[in-house]
């Protein structure tokens, strides 16, 4: 994430939708060399499946990417999740503490007396 400075959940979606397009242009791409491949002569036909080739390596790793921020967004779903419960949670507890500290107090204002 921060080798392409991605810090917000919008930054992950634009970054993988800008992936995204970049890979479907590489798979008109590598069709386009598919297709070229039937009409090519026995030398050229070499040299277009060894473009092709480096053209597949590359959908790899933006499909790795893709995974990545997936993976990504639903886990920072999870936490975020996991962190509003623990806030509500404190947030739930906190009137009880002022309960608690009211009592301790009248307790050691009677003692006073």
């Amino acid at each position: 994430m921060s080798k392409h400075n991605i810090s917000t959940l919008s930054d992950l979606h634009a970054d993988r939708e800008k992936n995204q397009t970049e890979m479907n242009k590489l798979i008109d791409y590598r069709q386009h060399l598919r297709n070229k491949v039937r009409r090519a002569t026995p030398a050229e036909k070499e040299k277009i499946r060894e473009e092709k080739q480096g053209v597949t390596e590359q959908i790899t790793e933006f499909r790795k990417r893709l995974k990545y921020a997936d993976e990504i967004e639903k886990r920072s779903a999870h936490i975020d999740d996991c962190l509003n419960q623990i806030h509500d949670t404190m947030e739930n507890q906190r009137p009880n503490r002022q309960k608690q500290i009211v009592k301790t107090d009248r307790r050691r204002e009677g003692s006073l007396r």
